[in-house]
């Protein structure tokens, strides 16, 4: 948020610097304390200016993986030209003095940044209320634009709790051994998941560039007996066990699908039902190798895909039929068109 837009000048900005020093303090006692506070801060949150200089020093000795004390975090600030603008080594000491609990740091940060999301709003509804006196533009471009700078305050606040996985990375596993350790047991399992994914996407895509998936699908609807016309839901049902087994998701509901749908729709059927009726396939398509997450949790399972295909489709394919069956029960899915 720009902070060319201030607040009037009789009020201050809501601020807690108690909270910003313990938020502060606690990381100097408890280095682990960091990862939490950067779970919901951001160096800018934090309303005096020595103390945004502080965290990012902080962050900056975390990003390296070095330990965050008064010394490693007075060198930090001196190398970067920052110790005597933040009020030199006694105050960076003081920081330590008075913490009430290190491990309330997390309820510490959430004060700071309630804090900064009050300040931030402040500061757009400033440039909101500049922007509509001037008038220099279109009342429906400044409300698209009074929306856009209320959403990203909202977006900023929300946000907060999420981490990058490189911070998960360090917080759960410290040393450097540890995590070269972690990606060589996984990466064999990613890097074969990620060979395969890309290999199928290459073949559904020249499927679908060439136009063979579009032909596929006026074949299948070539092939099925004008008598049998009426019951393409149930064909559609029983056809998605195979298709979206060997074909993705994608080239089967946005190539074949549609076809089906169309000529469908020339025997009373929806699209609707038709829809419906091509969900049947699903309990069989979490089988296929198109599937990244098959393969990750086979992979961690140390499991074969081959043999976990051998053991589950029958079982898939009984589900996908009792599905189908339940669907024409319950008339979800019409057992013939309706004209």
């Amino acid at each position: 948020m720009a902070d060319s837009m201030v607040a009037p000048a009789e009020r201050t900005l809501p601020h807690n610097l108690e909270a910003e020093r313990s938020v502060l303090g606690a990381i100097l006692v408890q280095n682990d304390a960091f990862n939490l506070a950067a779970q919901v801060l951001k160096g800018e949150d934090f309303y005096r200016d020595a103390h945004r200089r502080i965290f990012d020093g902080m962050a900056a000795l975390s990003e390296r993986s070095h330990a965050i004390d008064f010394v490693t975090l007075k060198e930090e600030l001196s190398r970067t030209g920052n110790l005597d603008d933040v009020g030199g080594p006694a105050y960076v000491a003081s920081l330590a003095d008075g913490v009430p609990r290190a491990t309330n740091v997390e309820y510490y940060a959430r004060i700071v940044k309630e804090k900064a999301t009050l300040r931030n709003l402040i500061y757009a509804a400033n440039k909101i209320v500049a922007e509509a006196y001037g008038a220099e533009q279109e009342s429906d471009l400044i409300l698209d634009e009074a929306e856009r700078s209320i959403f990203a305050v909202a977006e900023d606040r929300l946000k907060a709790g999420f981490v990058e996985m490189r911070d998960l990375v360090k917080q759960n596993f410290p040393k450097i051994e540890q995590q070269k350790e972690r990606m060589a047991e996984h990466a064999g399992n990613a890097l074969a998941v990620a060979s395969v994914i890309c290999a199928a996407g290459v073949l559904t895509g020249i499927l679908s560039g060439t136009k063979m998936i579009d032909a596929m699908g006026h074949s299948v609807v070539s092939l099925v007996p004008a008598a049998l016309g009426p019951h393409l839901a149930i064909i559609t049902g029983l056809l998605s066990i195979p298709f979206t087994f060997f074909l993705s998701n994608d080239a089967f509901y946005f190539g074949v699908l549609p076809i089906l749908a169309q000529a469908a729709a020339t025997f009373g059927i929806s699209a609707a039902e038709v829809g419906r009726a091509s969900i049947i396939g699903q309990p069989v398509h979490l089988l296929s190798p198109l599937v990244p997450s098959t393969y990750l949790l086979v992979g961690l399972a140390e499991v074969e895909l081959g043999d976990h295909q051998k053991f589950t489709l029958k079982w898939s394919a009984i589900t996908a039929l009792v599905l189908l069956a339940i669907g024409l029960l319950t008339a979800v899915i019409p057992w013939a068109g309706h004209r």
